[in-house]
């Protein structure tokens, strides 16, 4: 069992860790202990003067407890990926695939301090040389850009179940061949550049979403009306699954303090259903239309779930329907998210020394 660690002062000079190994006069010894646990958030090692090496400076140690669970992301070995608050504080724009997308000023999106997310081929309406610096998807890994996969400037989040090898080929990565056709490059998703895994789940519950160590996606008809051969009960939540909701959810375990929507149309329309090249079924699009009701009520549940994470998602889309975020024109919300940092980096000083 860890120690719950004590004050070190006059009164109370040695602290012996439960491990046997050492004791502390000064505190640093059992903060960097494998048994340590603190007592506070955060937790300042007084200083100790040591020579000077190459060796990490560990006289400060940050023990604040990360709000996120582990376990929710993976690399490609299986071993846990701690990128939890990855972006803490900062702003991102989530690029989705509403036809409305192409009416705005993507190019916005190119000043620095813009960071941008988007998921399955919505990547493709940004305009070069802009790309997504994280993407994800929740649906095969066959359906998506194979320059997107190639990309090592991506980020790219994939589900672990998605992420290959797997049965015909659909969790490897497909690519145009001569004469056009998407074919198969054999090549799981998760053997491309700057891939991470995801545990998923389609179990839409308000009071778990910010919490739980799995990424939700939405709602599957079994949880939505109930499986009694499966033992599983109605949550009466509307039957949806949309890739939205793992974005929605992604930003918030990396740390985003903003998500700015673009491309949130939240109506579809069968002559353009996308932003970018795509048909899509007349079923299709009605399915699509039905949803976003649902959605749009399961998002207003959400909205005091983020506050309590001080995660805020801010609405850009001209003449969207999405009605659980507050508005912001895309021009306001680029100058918030960049405001104070320097567009053309002025070097003058910078390799000055200290008393120069």
């Amino acid at each position: 069992m860890r120690n719950i660690a004590c004050i070190h002062g006059p009164q109370n000079p040695v602290f012996p860790c439960e491990c046997a190994k050492h004791g502390s006069v000064s505190g640093r010894d059992c903060a960097i202990c494998q048994d340590f646990v603190s007592p506070s958030p955060a937790l300042k090692v007084p200083k100790t003067k040591e020579p000077k090496s190459d060796k990490p400076n560990r006289n400060y140690m940050d023990v604040r407890q990360c709000k996120h669970p582990e376990g929710v992301c993976v690399d490609r070995y299986g071993r846990d990926c701690n990128v939890a608050d990855l972006y803490r504080g900062a702003s991102a724009f989530l690029v989705l695939s509403g036809p409305s997308v192409k009416d705005a000023n993507l190019n916005l999106l190119g000043k620095r301090g813009v960071l941008i997310m988007s998921c399955n081929n919505s990547a493709a309406v940004l305009p070069l040389p802009i790309r997504p610096h994280v993407w994800l998807h929740t649906d095969p890994a066959r359906k998506f850009c194979d320059g997107l996969w190639k990309d090592p400037s991506v980020l790219k989040f994939t589900p672990v179940r998605e992420w290959g090898p797997g049965r015909k080929g659909e969790k490897c990565v497909c690519e145009r061949d001569d004469s056009g056709k998407l074919v198969s490059t054999n090549v799981p998703a998760r053997e491309y550049p700057g891939v991470i895994g995801f545990h998923r789940n389609t179990e839409f519950q308000v009071a778990q979403y910010c919490t739980e160590n799995t990424v939700n996606r939405g709602n599957d008809k079994d949880h939505s009306f109930g499986n009694e051969k499966k033992g599983i009960v109605a949550n009466n939540q509307p039957h949806v699954i949309n890739t939205m909701f793992a974005a929605l959810r992604l930003g918030l375990y990396l740390g985003f303090k903003r998500l700015y929507l673009l491309g949130v149309d939240f109506k579809m329309d069968p002559d353009q259903p996308y932003a970018f090249d795509q048909v899509k079924t007349a079923s299709g699009v009605k399915n699509n239309n039905d949803h976003f009701a649902d959605m749009d009520q399961m998002f207003r549940k959400l909205v005091p779930e983020f506050a309590k994470s001080e995660y805020e998602v801010v609405n850009c889309t001209e003449g969207s329907l999405l009605q659980a975020f507050p508005k912001m024109s895309l021009k306001d919300a680029v100058d918030q998210a960049t405001e104070g940092i320097e567009q053309t980096l002025n070097t003058e000083g910078w390799y000055r020394g200290k008393n120069e």
